[in-house]
């Protein structure tokens, strides 16, 4: 189903994209070196919390690292319990061992939306976007840590879900985990309130007790108390989470390895929704990792990426699905949109038009006609509440003038209590190949007007006279047939010359593709069936 921005989102979309003194992180971008395999990517945020989704090995943890080096704060300030410093440093997240390979010879950019800027040309009130360079040369070291944008972060990894109970510092100081004063502080007030709506439980008090590094939450629950020794993993991990968020103060940068670990389902969408409000009451910023389609359900497009980390390079996609990650991570092909085109030459011209990503998110089906894509158009708008798939159908360049009366015969099969929404659906999904004319006419006219080396090259045609004089023919032909007589006169199956021809295209001018792609990509985005 689509995801409907609530008027929560859109406060806090309006809130990132306006709101300077929150100095929120909304770009990180690796552009020299590599580091861990992660090479030249851009990450490009505008909503106040951001799942990066991915396989194991992608790259996640390596982003969520260079997130949290992003910012300096006052050595005195507030810090995470076990802390020495309130900031964190590259060498807290990139340790090698004896053999391994350096992190060097890189350089990253940070984009901020910051009050904090020194008065400029560029910031003459001092407040806007602007960027931040980090730079590690070869042997070298960091440069200017105490320069960087002022904030509050906190790192939260895997290790928090570790019961206490498995910590044998924690178990050794079991008797020292006194009672508290008897006056709670609004922070723990806090605290036990967002856990027990995460998680559907009414606690009646709850404390942290310890002193320095080492610290237990307590709590009581139904007459009962007790201690983090004798807790779920995902319950304790929570209480050390809201503790946090809510002890920080305004405007701190929350960074967590894999968001959903020791949660159900449900209290995955409530943490969501949760952290979604205290976002927009104290400023935060949450940058986390998930491998699950419940947590990408729980937020708007804006919050969702999928990063591919290979040795080709790295890949991130914006707004994806939850069908796309979870197809992605398991590694098997996961359709979100399918498109219903006319015949095989359709097929393959947006076949080749289409990145490895969109081949991967969509399938084509042909129906064998334009009346034919219109009665899909009707079947798949009667079944739109009953399948999570969501439907463009395309049809050839030659059918855009007579778009009034595909349109008239959708809407005459359709029950007169149903016309608007339906044509309101319809408009949305239809869509059409590049041009006015047939799409081998279009293909043809194209390359013989200005792409004939190309053509020559692919096909192995020594006279640029020779070759005008084939598509000239085929041309002139027409009928749906160019390629049929291209064909013949280079010897080569009818689908060969097709597909080549079709790459030259994709090739050489892929902005007659951009009306379809954006088209797709706004489906994708919405996530409408």
């Amino acid at each position: 189903m689509a995801y409907k921005l609530s008027d929560l989102d859109k406060k806090n979309l309006a809130a990132f994209e306006k709101d300077h003194s929150r100095r929120s992180l909304v770009g990180i971008s690796l552009v020299v070196g590599k580091i861990r395999g992660l090479s030249n990517f851009r990450l490009q945020l505008s909503y106040p919390l951001t799942a990066i989704a991915g396989r194991n090995g992608s790259g996640k943890s390596t982003v969520l690292a260079m997130a949290a080096c992003a910012y300096h704060a006052d050595p005195k300030g507030w810090r995470l319990p076990g802390r020495a410093l309130p900031y964190y440093r590259f060498s807290d997240f990139f340790v090698q061992t004896q053999g391994e390979v350096p992190v060097e010879g890189v350089s990253i950019k940070y984009t901020f939306r910051s009050d904090n800027w020194r008065i400029s040309e560029e910031h003459p009130e001092g407040k806007g976007l602007g960027d931040q360079y980090r730079h590690k040369s070869s042997g070298g070291k960091w440069n200017d840590y105490d320069t960087r944008m002022r904030r509050q972060v906190a790192f939260f990894g895997i290790d928090r879900v570790v019961p206490p109970s498995e910590k044998s510092v924690l178990k050794n100081q079991k008797n020292y985990f006194s009672a508290a004063s008897a006056n709670k502080s609004s922070i723990e007030d806090a605290t036990r309130k967002s856990v027990g709506r995460v998680l559907g439980i009414a606690y009646e008090d709850f404390e942290l007790r310890g002193a320095g590094a080492h610290k237990l939450a307590h709590v009581k629950r139904k007459g009962y108390q007790y201690s983090g020794f004798n807790m779920g993993a995902g319950e304790q991990a929570l209480f050390g989470l809201f503790w946090a968020v809510h002890s920080a103060g305004k405007s701190t940068l929350f960074v967590i390895d894999e968001i959903e670990l020791g949660l159900h389902e449900a209290a995955q969408r409530m943490l969501l929704n949760e952290l979604k409000n205290i976002s927009f009451s104290a400023g935060h910023q949450f940058i986390f990792t998930t491998h699950s389609p419940t947590v990408l359900e729980s937020l708007p497009p804006e919050g969702r990426f999928y990063l591919d980390g290979s040795a080709n390079g790295t890949q991130i996609t914006e707004g994806i699905s939850p069908a796309f990650a979870a197809g992605r991570m398991s590694e098997r092909a996961s359709t979100e949109l399918v498109l219903y085109v006319e015949d095989a030459s359709a097929r393959q011209l947006l076949l080749s038009a289409f990145n490895s990503e969109l081949r991967r998110r969509v399938q084509l089906i042909e129906v064998g006609s334009n009346s034919a894509v219109v009665s899909h158009a009707n079947s798949r708008f009667i079944d739109r509440a009953h399948s999570s798939k969501m439907s463009l159908f395309v049809m050839d360049g030659d059918q855009r003038s007579a778009l009034t009366s595909h349109r008239t015969a959708f809407l005459k099969r359709v029950d007169p209590k149903h016309k608007q929404a339906a044509a309101e659906w319809i408009d949305a999904r239809i869509a059409f190949l590049p041009s006015d004319m047939a799409p081998e006419r279009f293909v043809a006219s194209l390359i013989r007007d200005h792409h004939i080396d190309a053509f020559r090259v692919a096909f192995g045609i020594e006279r640029e006279d020779e070759a005008h004089e084939i598509l000239d023919k085929a041309l002139v032909r027409g009928g749906h047939s160019e390629i049929h007589w291209i064909s013949e006169d280079l010897c080569l199956p009818p689908d060969q010359v097709w597909q080549g021809m079709c790459q030259i295209v994709a090739n050489e001018l892929p902005s007659v593709f951009e009306e379809i792609i954006v088209k797709v990509r706004n489906l994708l985005k919405d996530g409408a069936p």
